[in-house]
């Protein structure tokens, strides 16, 4: 198949990181594969085999977009585009007429009633990255049940695995990966860290990221006298190394779809605690491979969870194995590639085939 991947930018983010690992995937797999995008770092993480369809900049404004995504759908005879943003998503919608190529739209968060609502999500196949994602289509959105795919994201095999500390050292050691923004909640995390710093358990926390509040993070660590307690080092690639050297992932988004740094924490054996948002609770089984907190909890509530989960290092350490026996099981970028081809040949007209170029009313659950 010939596949176009869309999306606004190649920034470090989820949903970038999952176009990336599809469009390489896919590619190694004998596809013929595109990416188009802005500007951002991740361009160098694509595969020789990926065309690359480069323009500078980040998101266009909606005047600027159309045009752009009309000349890209007619730039090659697509079977398939794969649209990764929901400004990008509507522009597919709205410029693709006279083409016959399959529209596949990858919803990676849940988003709020808005004047969009009529426009977004529009593709022939809607593929939704956890329940959560998929129930806003249904029930907010309105979409057809049968045009929606919940697949869950998925990760590589990183390789890096959660070490036990050095002797003597009894630390607990939590990590984050993420944005430095106001939707992941630095400043939870600052204050999580610093109630159980109170209580004089052992800590050391690392959050590994950039974003527009890394100056405001750091300067919050400081005000709260958690220097060389708390570390906001910024972004790294690979990230995944810090996992290494972790004892727990702490998570403290307001909002997620299914982030892959929990799934990363999962591949390395290390435990999760997440707020029950989004997609998480379909990764995050509460006492199993993680534990899940009420998105409202505050500092104590956290810190309470936190303590109870760690006061035994050897049952935490069974946690994490289950943590990494899920993400075989269930969360490897094998799975995640093979089900969105599953998605692709239902809609598309390949050679000596019989099925229909688009699959009106196929029941893609």
């Amino acid at each position: 198949m010939r596949i176009l991947h869309i999306t606004d930018d190649l920034t470090v983010g989820g949903s970038q990181l999952v176009l990336v690992a599809l469009a390489n995937s896919q590619a190694a797999s004998g596809h013929s594969v595109a990416v188009a995008a802005g500007a951002g770092p991740l361009w160098d993480e694509l595969s020789p085999a990926v065309e690359l369809h480069r323009h500078e900049g980040g998101r266009m404004a909606l005047h600027r977009l159309l045009p752009y995504v009309h000349r890209l759908l007619r730039a090659a005879a697509w079977d398939v585009v794969h649209t990764h943003q929901r400004g990008v998503s509507t522009a597919v919608w709205l410029t693709r007429g006279g083409t016959r190529l399959a529209h596949v739209e990858h919803v990676h968060s849940e988003f709020g009633s808005s004047s969009w609502r009529g426009l977004s999500f529009r593709g022939d196949a809607l593929i939704a990255c956890g329940s959560a994602v998929a129930r806003m289509l249904v029930e907010d959105r309105g979409r057809r049940s049968e045009t929606v795919r919940t697949i869950p994201n998925g990760v590589a095999d990183h390789g890096v695995r959660r070490r036990p500390a050095p002797a003597g050292d009894d630390r607990l050691r939590i990590v984050n990966i993420a944005r430095a923004d106001a939707v992941k909640d630095p400043a939870r995390f600052v204050a999580v860290v610093g109630e159980l710093h109170r209580r004089g358990i052992p800590v050391q926390a690392t959050w590994v990221g950039d974003g527009g509040l890394l100056t405001a993070a750091r300067a919050l660590v400081t005000e709260a006298g958690l220097d060389g307690v708390v570390a906001f080092p910024g972004g790294r690639r690979p990230a995944v190394d810090a996992l290494a050297d972790a004892d727990l992932f702490l998570l403290t988004s307001q909002r997620e779809g299914l982030p892959l740094s929990v799934l990363e924490a999962a591949a390395a054996g290390c435990p999760v605690v997440a707020p029950e948002v989004g997609g998480l609770p379909d990764a995050v089984r509460h006492g199993e491979n993680g534990w899940l907190f009420p998105p409202t909890a505050g500092p104590d509530e956290l810190a309470d969870l936190i303590a109870t989960a760690c006061a035994d290092r050897s049952a935490l350490d069974r946690v994490g194995m289950r943590a990494r026996h899920v993400y075989e099981q269930e969360f490897g970028l094998d799975r995640v590639a093979a089900a969105v081809e599953e998605v692709y040949r239902a809609l598309v007209t390949l050679p000596g085939t019989d099925r229909c170029p688009i699959a009106a009313g196929l029941d893609l659950r």
